[in-house]
């Protein structure tokens, strides 16, 4: 379980490189930006909080039941917000 946890953060690392890296590229724009946008709240949110599950199953975290929801919400607005920076800085330069 340990090593699937890690797997799937390291997956959520590259996810959000890839995401930043695309909304850099289009600047933002209509083609990226969206399905970018969708997938840096939804998707690494949910890869780095059953991540952490399957962490803290095999005895190595010790998180309550509430961490889970706050640990995601904040993933998904700070990689959100992330990816609007990347993108408007894009276009600035």
């Amino acid at each position: 379980m340990l090593m699937l946890g890690i797997f799937l953060l390291l997956i959520a690392l590259l996810v959000l490189v890839f995401n930043l890296r695309t909304s850099y590229v289009t600047e933002g724009g209509a083609l990226g930006q969206v399905p970018v946008f969708g997938a840096s709240i939804i998707q690494i949110p949910l890869l780095m909080t059953v991540g952490l599950a399957l962490i803290e199953k095999s005895g190595r975290l010790h998180l309550e039941w509430w961490h889970y929801p706050l640990i995601c919400l904040v993933l998904a607005v700070c990689s959100g917000i992330l990816v609007s920076w990347v993108g408007n800085y894009a276009k600035r330069a």
